[in-house]
């Protein structure tokens, strides 16, 4: 099968989709198939700096929203010449888009289309601002979601969640595949960790909190630091190790001096998804403390599989796609959102007894080898895109 992913975003960048194209090309192309992406990346660089980026910067000074909506005609426009550019050279047999705006490039293009939608798309520029409510460019981005929902001939959605969302914003129905790991690539047994804690200059005195998340709000990434404040008398020898970064980076760093934690958090910046592995290995709890943002729900976390899959307790918030991927108590520890002194009880609980950490081990590695393989969830995504071109056949 010749296979075309398309994404308005860059990539390779340090984030969720990227993470999951790179998972998703690379197995088929493992398979046998052929499959080529197109992204923003593409574009050239002095354009999407100048024209695209620098415009919508200055458009959003003028009035927030606008900038937003430039860059999303910009993104098509620029997409649907790329995508235009392949088709003459490649014949595919179907064009898998990974976002809206992809899927709206690919209009007027009579080939099989697949939509995986991985979230919220219009929620998500209010959540972080970058779109206020009821305005003109809430309304064009929530049209461009409908019709490009509309235009595809089968939908994906990574968690039941979105698929309600879907069926309840668009009336489409979608197939629930959830996001996946290479449990090959994420298998403790397969590194050696006191290595690793040397390379990394990780303390053998500490134990080591991880939490591997942008520092956007949506992300919760406050929280942990103030789990670690309320844990840093009774249990003086951990450190939490943040490796992300966003806008509230400036927020933790105020908070780490305004309580004097400089000995117990470490900020490691952005790390490449094929570092991350290695952070994970020398993690004894893994964080994922998402909250509700504007009427966002984190999805099925690609990181809080990844940390699973490595068989290290996980501790998440119990919103969204984590409820469907952690069963509390058994793979893993779900607490109340936006809750740091559940957070910290937990952490608490894990660090202090061996029996239950043990057991969220073998549980979570478990979980993921049984419904959150790399292997399964492609084998799903060519059941529907074989339906699809069937059924276009058909037509």
């Amino acid at each position: 099968m010749n296979i075309l992913v398309v994404t308005s975003f860059d990539y390779p960048h340090v984030g969720g989709l990227s993470t999951h194209v790179e998972m998703l090309t690379g197995e088929l192309k493992r398979l046998g198939h052929k499959v080529d992406v197109v992204s923003f990346s593409d574009v050239n660089r002095l354009y999407a700096k100048y024209v695209v980026r620098g415009v919508s910067f200055i458009l959003n000074k003028l009035k927030r929203g606008l900038g937003i909506v430039y860059t999303n005609k910009q993104r098509i426009k620029l997409l649907k010449s790329l995508v235009n550019i392949r088709l003459n050279k490649t014949k595919y047999d179907l064009i898998n888009a990974e976002d809206p705006a992809a899927m709206i490039a690919l209009k007027g293009i009579d080939l099989p289309k697949v939509l995986t939608v991985h979230g919220y798309a219009t929620f998500e520029y209010l959540s972080i601002g970058s779109v206020l409510k009821d305005t003109k460019q809430e309304a064009f981005l929530y049209d461009m979601e409908r019709q490009a929902y509309n235009m595809a001939d089968a939908l994906i959605a990574v968690d039941t969640r979105i698929k309600n969302y879907l069926k309840d914003f668009a009336k489409k129905d979608a197939t629930v595949i959830r996001n996946f790991v290479d449990t090959d690539i994420y298998d403790i047994k397969k590194y050696d960790v006191s290595q690793l804690k040397k390379k990394l200059n990780v303390p053998e005195n500490k134990k080591i909190l991880l939490c591997p998340r942008r520092l956007t709000e949506k992300n919760g990434v406050v929280y942990p630091a103030m789990a670690v404040n309320l844990l840093k008398e009774k249990y003086p020898n951990i450190m939490l190790y943040y490796a992300g970064d966003g806008e509230e980076r400036e927020k933790i760093e105020n908070y780490i001096a305004k309580y004097n934690l400089h000995d117990y958090i470490k900020l490691l910046g952005s790390i490449p998804h094929d570092r991350i592995v290695e952070y994970f290995c020398v993690a004894d709890v893994v964080l994922i403390p998402s909250v509700h943002s504007k009427g966002i729900e984190e999805a099925t976390s690609i990181a809080a599989i990844e940390a699973m899959a490595m068989g290290k307790p996980t501790i998440a918030s119990a919103i969204g796609g984590l409820k469907e991927l952690i069963e509390n108590g058994k793979s893993g520890i779900l607490v109340q959102e936006k809750n740091e002194i559940q957070l910290a009880d937990a952490i608490l609980k894990v660090l202090t007894d061996d029996a239950l950490r043990e057991a969220l081990s073998t549980g979570a590695r478990q979980r993921v080898i049984e419904e959150f393989s790399l292997s399964s969830g492609v084998q799903k995504y060519l059941d529907v895109y074989q339906k699809v071109i069937v059924n276009n056949q058909k037509r």
